[in-house]
């Protein structure tokens, strides 16, 4: 469990505060690895989905606009930036 009394009842939010800390001593408690792990896992879809919201929305306006979006320009759009 985490040791900052602001968050001592295990809040998955004591998870994030614990990895700005420099992480907290969950070595020997499964149940909270576990808990850490599904937090980190739904903070990273969210920022995931994010990304594709963003990008659906700006599609649309660029379509709006009277640019055609077309599937072989669509890999140019990749969100890590990187080459084909």
């Amino acid at each position: 469990m985490c040791d900052y009394p602001a968050l001592a009842g295990g809040a998955p939010v004591c998870a994030v505060d614990c990895l700005w800390r420099g992480g907290c001593d969950l070595s020997n408690n499964r149940e909270e690895q576990r808990k850490v792990i599904r937090y980190n896992h739904l903070v990273a879809n969210l920022v995931v989905f994010h990304n594709v919201v963003s990008m659906m929305r700006i599609f649309q306006e660029l379509v709006g606009e009277g640019y055609r979006i077309t599937p072989e320009i669509m890999p140019l759009f990749r969100p890590t930036g990187r080459s084909i």
